[in-house]
């Protein structure tokens, strides 16, 4: 479920901040039509911390910048 669930926010999240209008129908994210009404000019980079491998090898995908308990990941 974690990775999962991590992937669809994120995946709604840089879109929404992009100032897209969006729907999805995932597993864990349903929205249909939203977007942000004041869309940031210069959307936030993502960022992850990542816990466990599995999730350190996927987050360069979705997040700039991954960091883990021993510091920064080269991406």
């Amino acid at each position: 479920m974690g990775l999962g669930l991590l992937r669809e926010h994120l995946d709604a999240l840089h879109a929404l901040l992009a100032g897209e209008k969006v729907t999805v129908r995932g597993r864990y994210v349903r929205l249909d039509g939203v977007a942000l009404d004041h869309p940031a000019h210069h959307p936030p980079t993502p960022r992850a911390s990542c816990a466990s491998p599995p999730t350190g090898v996927r987050a360069p995908s979705w997040a700039e910048q991954p960091t883990t308990p021993h510091g920064i990941l080269k991406t």
